[in-house]
């Protein structure tokens, strides 16, 4: 059960990380998810100098990404979806948008169950059961109810001055965390298939932290250069107000490599259990947060969590 104690880890990172995303992420700041992908970029950097030594294939970061060039496109996934992911902590409450965006565990393990099915790495586990109709169902059903709420709540705060509005976008604010899903469910279906079968497997684990994080430096200094050409806004990240977004990186950077880890040894399990964090990720917006949800909004988020529940638990039973 190697995996799941490096699942557990990665859980506790990633439900610090959505916190540190609402906290650095102000509605008014429309620049905020290009400074959160600056801090990703610099811990991401630090990350790929300190993993580099652990690569399985000892090249210099360059020679990485030209021996692994056709896989490089699917890695970028995971910054794309990040990119939606910060864009919706501006509109959402973590509480909501949390659950909405670890659907993307449940997804990548219905992909996969298919994925290892018809390449025969996977026995009868591979058949849709009552329990995955049934988490489509409740998540569907959560997710339509919760864009309903918001639209209803948006709707109410039409005569309130733009500024004090916390709800600008209405339902259509759920396009960011539904984005996020679907690519970030293909950023785990990749990161699964090159990384299973041990020695047989495509990638190794440290070499696909490498790319990432190297990626993810690139696309930091993009989206600094993009705010100083395009905006002309002089970002300053080492500012104490914008600590915040560091502890963002951290932990998103951290859970990466405890999620990579995990995935080496249950690359069809992981992605399922890793869909519990979103539960976490909303105690500690009721605590620490401090926000305050409608009942009706509970109920919704009771029938998504219930649909990643049953998720997990199938891709757990199957195997």
């Amino acid at each position: 059960m190697k995996w799941f104690g490096l699942t557990l880890l990665c859980i506790l990172c990633w439900s610090t990380t959505d916190l540190f995303y609402k906290k650095g992420s102000e509605l008014t700041d429309k620049l905020s998810h290009l400074k959160i992908m600056v801090w990703l970029g610099i811990i991401m950097a630090i990350a790929a100098v300190l993993l580099l030594p652990l690569s399985e294939m000892q090249m210099s970061p360059i020679g990485l990404i030209i021996y692994y060039r056709e896989y490089i496109p699917m890695a970028a996934l995971y910054v794309a979806a990040l990119m939606c992911g910060t864009v919706g902590a501006r509109y959402l409450d973590a509480s909501v948008a949390s659950p909405l965006e670890n659907v993307d565990g449940a997804v990548a393990a219905v992909i996969l169950l298919v994925y290892f099915a018809a390449t025969g790495r996977l026995g009868e586990g591979a058949r849709i059961t009552p329990w995955n109709v049934s988490s489509i169902f409740f998540v569907t059903a959560g997710v339509i109810l919760l864009g309903v709420q918001e639209h209803r709540m948006a709707s109410s705060e039409r005569n309130v001055p733009e500024i004090q509005r916390k709800h600008p976008l209405g339902a259509l604010a759920f396009i960011f965390p539904i984005l996020y899903t679907l690519v970030d469910a293909g950023a785990m279906v990749f990161d699964s298939v090159v990384l299973a079968g041990g020695d047989e497997a495509f990638m190794g684990q440290f070499d696909l932290l490498i790319c990432e994080s190297l990626l993810f430096a690139l696309a930091g200094v993009l989206s600094w250069l993009y705010m100083l050409t395009v905006k002309k806004t002089v970002y300053d990240p080492f500012r104490k107000d914008e600590l915040v977004k560091c502890g963002a990186a951290l932990t998103e950077t951290t859970g990466n490599v405890f999620y990579a880890m995990a995935t080496v040894a249950g690359p069809l399990l992981t992605p399922a259990v890793t869909t519990g964090y979103c539960g976490l990720t909303i105690l500690g917006a009721r605590l620490f947060l401090k926000e305050r949800l409608t009942g009706w909004q509970y109920l919704c988020l009771a029938l998504v969590l219930i649909g990643i529940l049953l998720s997990a638990l199938s891709e757990i039973a199957a195997g």
